[in-house]
């Protein structure tokens, strides 16, 4: 790393720099736009210039699907979803969640769980705000669970049909 934190790294072979930057400049206005109307950043998600550049990492790569694991309050799901909802590449997403029991936050809060640093919101409280937010986004389904065990399945599924 050199001292401004930018890594000294070459970038992965075959990958197409100027293409992503030339893709992430043309969907800027768009983006902007569409994302702008979430108002402000919602805690635990995305930055919105990370949501830009993984909504044109999905352009590029002309991606059909996206699976989310850690679906949160439901703000980087909405940046995705405002985002594709204009005619988009994505044609569905999905946010996968399992969020914490009142049992399991217990535990975090007197640090007698490995897990504890994960732990930041109730599942009842999380879900309610994700679905809310959400509701208007008929290309966005939420899955309550653990992504280790229901993310393969749902690739396993989306393999056997032409799709990125």
């Amino acid at each position: 790393m050199s001292s401004a934190g930018a890594s000294s790294e070459a970038p992965p072979a075959g990958f197409d720099w100027a293409a992503f930057v030339s893709t992430t400049d043309a969907i800027a206005p768009a983006f902007v736009e569409r994302t702008s109307r979430m108002g402000e950043w919602i805690d635990s998600s995305i930055l919105f210039s990370d949501g830009l550049c993984f909504c044109a990492m999905c352009e590029l790569l002309q991606v059909d699907y996206v699976i989310e694991a850690g679906t949160g309050f439901g703000g980087s799901t909405e940046m995705f979803a405002r985002y594709f909802a204009d005619g988009g590449r994505v044609r569905h997403i999905w946010s996968v969640d399992r969020a914490a029991t009142p049992w399991e936050q217990l535990l975090a809060r007197l640090r007698l769980s490995e897990s504890a640093r994960y732990v930041w919101s109730s599942r009842r409280r999380a879900r309610a705000v994700a679905a809310a937010r959400l509701r208007t986004f008929p290309q966005v389904t939420l899955i309550q669970g653990d992504a280790f065990g229901e993310v393969p399945p749902m690739v396993t599924r989306m393999t056997r049909e032409p799709a990125r």
